[in-house]
């Protein structure tokens, strides 16, 4: 009798252990489900922070550059159109010298956050540099990327930044290009296509500022030595 008994204690022991070692397991289990979930959260904030301008909480040019690559390789092989639009805020230098830097910082923030908010969410804008930014419009037809121009331009015009009693107005220059394979075979690499709507953004600064170029859906704009000077 004593030998059954020490056999059924032994036994139900041996189930009460196997009961708690399945529940540590599962324990152990959420706890590195739970740990993944956190390092993926993380990892995504550090994708999103190495591809994102802190100043102003837009797309940064490296970012934009990978996008750049995939969707000009994706106009070529479909022959499709790609939107191109290069934007200098006009006159910035003399915003930083009349104003100080943090002044001219607030206009960087208000300018992207209006760009941003006038764009489709297959869009981007990104930071290029400085007080410039450049504009991708993946399959887009010309003249919408000529409207989209427009908009940009007017939403920046809109902006008032509030200084005290005095307010501040800018404006911006922008030059679009409407890329396709068979219309433009000069453009042979995504470089070229930036460069291209860099050179007119340069001829609206030529030709007054607070404009885009080319100024007509129709007209062909010759391209020409400009100043660089904003």
């Amino acid at each position: 009798m004593n030998l059954l008994k020490n056999i059924n204690q032994e036994l139900g022991q041996a189930t009460i252990s196997n009961e708690q070692a399945i529940r540590e397991l599962k324990s152990a289990m959420l706890k590195a489900e739970m740990l993944a979930i956190k390092l993926e959260e993380a990892n995504n904030k550090l994708r999103e922070a190495a591809n994102i301008d802190p100043l102003t909480q837009i797309y940064n040019r490296r970012f934009f550059d990978e996008f750049l690559i995939w969707n000009f390789n994706r106009a070529q092989r479909y022959d499709s159109t790609l939107g191109c639009m290069m934007i200098d805020i006009d006159h910035f230098k003399n915003v930083n010298d009349t104003y100080g830097h943090l002044t001219g910082d607030r206009v960087l923030q208000g300018v992207a956050e209006a760009l941003k908010n006038c764009l489709r969410n297959t869009d981007i804008v990104a930071r290029y540099g400085g007080e410039e930014f450049v504009v991708l419009l993946p399959e887009t037809h010309t003249k919408s990327i000529w409207l989209a121009a427009t908009k940009l331009n007017q939403a920046v015009g809109n902006l008032t930044f509030f200084l005290g009693e005095k307010e501040l107005k800018v404006t911006i220059s922008v030059g679009y290009v409407a890329y396709t394979a068979a219309s433009m075979p000069e453009i042979s690499k995504p470089a070229d296509l930036v460069r291209t709507a860099d050179e007119f953004m340069y001829l609206a600064k030529l030709n007054g500022r607070n404009r885009i170029w080319p100024q007509h859906l129709t007209g062909t704009a010759k391209k020409q030595d400009v100043s660089r000077e904003h």
